[in-house]
């Protein structure tokens, strides 16, 4: 699915350097423009790996701030592909692991109630490009894995293996969904988009966390297209640097 991507600055990340911002957006000031795909399997929660990265995001005792949905310790992940065009950093190839389905029930700010939403936790990012590592540190406190060879293949090559030349039928029949600036969240620090399918609840109480919801829009073009499922097995081979 070709798409754009907007971001927009939160109070944890004014303090970063605005060299990285390259929209003329001031509300949404950084700008990422390319091609994703989206791959749901149903993968087997780290329940160890999902506290130690709490822990690094700033929860006390690497505590859930958020709670997994799971049955019997699985629950729905897979991979995202992302091919960029155009960002803060130029061209660049980016893999996100997901680690399970949750929920999140945040504590607004200066407000009663809280926001619940629904979303996806990340294991690991990967990015083929050391100045893509470093925009994730410095901009959004984010530790991106380099992605090397055996890593991209793992996760299904490049994007041109997902949209060879050679269409089936099924490709060409089904319609390509129009979507614009639909509105979402996203904590970096532990790799996690959400989306609020019911307004706030101003009953509802919850204990604060360090975990930030940053604003995010996406606008492009949706179609679902059958491929292969990547090999994500041994997928953790990452270098960091």
């Amino acid at each position: 699915a070709a798409f754009g991507v907007g971001l927009f600055p939160t109070t944890s990340n004014k303090l970063n350097k605005k060299s990285y911002q390259n929209s003329d957006d001031d509300e949404f000031p950084w700008k990422f423009e390319g091609r994703a795909v989206l791959c749901p399997m149903i993968v087997q929660v780290d329940d160890r790996q999902l506290r130690a990265k709490a822990k690094a995001a700033g929860v006390e005792h690497g505590d859930l701030p958020y709670q997994p949905w799971s049955l019997g310790g699985w629950s729905v992940g897979g991979v995202v592909a992302l091919e960029y065009d155009d960002s803060p950093v130029g061209p660049y190839i980016e893999y996100v692991d997901l680690g399970c389905f949750a929920a999140l029930l945040h504590q607004l700010e200066g407000q009663d109630g809280s926001r619940f939403v629904l979303g996806q936790v990340g294991s690991r990012l990967y990015v083929n490009e050391p100045k893509a590592m470093t925009l994730c540190e410095r901009v959004w406190s984010l530790e991106a894995l380099r992605a090397t060879a055996d890593v991209v293949e793992k996760h299904g090559g490049t994007l041109s293996t997902f949209f060879p030349e050679e269409q089936t039928i099924l490709d060409k029949v089904l319609p390509s969904i129009p979507v614009t600036n639909i509105p979402l969240w996203w904590t970096p620090t532990i790799t996690a988009i959400w989306a609020q399918l019911i307004p706030r609840l101003p009953w509802a109480k919850s204990d604060p966390t360090p975990l930030a919801l940053n604003r995010l829009r996406i606008s492009g073009q949706a179609k679902w297209v059958p491929r292969r499922v990547p090999d994500l097995e041994n997928s953790s081979k990452g270098e960091t640097s």
